[in-house]
């Protein structure tokens, strides 16, 4: 299989560096050969706006999917943008693993998402908003990519 280099990160002794490569950004610095892999601390903003997130929480609550009182269906401007933020959120996850287990539950009801599940994208968006920076950060050597 034929592969395209975009760039070459050396290693920490000969200066380290940093790349983005489809929304990824990937670094490694001075000290160690280590990489860390995230995204813009702006990746989520749009999103923000969209749900009105405008403060963040420590914690994501635990939020009812099922729950009787939260079984009214969106309308179809909430399922949208639902959809969206699923979306941004499923990429973001790529290098944030702590989100797996959360969007697994929300994106098992994707193809009809209620109010329950709106409140349960709302609070981890909210975790989100003050924990945006995480980055996966990897042992290594050298990476081609």
């Amino acid at each position: 299989m034929p592969l395209k280099e975009t760039g070459i990160i050396v290693p920490a002794r000969h200066g380290g560096g940093r790349l983005t490569f489809i929304g990824r950004h990937v670094h490694r610095g001075l000290e160690d050969d280590s990489l860390t892999i995230g995204v813009d601390r702006k990746f989520l903003d749009t999103t923000f706006t969209e749900f009105n997130i405008t403060k963040g929480s420590a914690g994501i609550l635990d939020t009812a999917i099922g729950d009787k009182n939260q079984l009214q269906e969106l309308s179809p401007s909430a399922y949208s943008r639902f959809r969206r933020a699923l979306g941004k959120l499923l990429w973001m996850a790529q290098s944030r693993h702590d989100l797996k287990l959360y969007l697994s539950l929300i994106g098992s009801q994707q193809a009809k998402p209620n109010q329950g599940t709106k409140a349960a994208i709302r609070a981890l968006l909210r975790f989100l908003f003050k924990d945006v920076g995480t980055c996966l950060r990897l042992p290594s050597q050298n990476m081609r990519i």
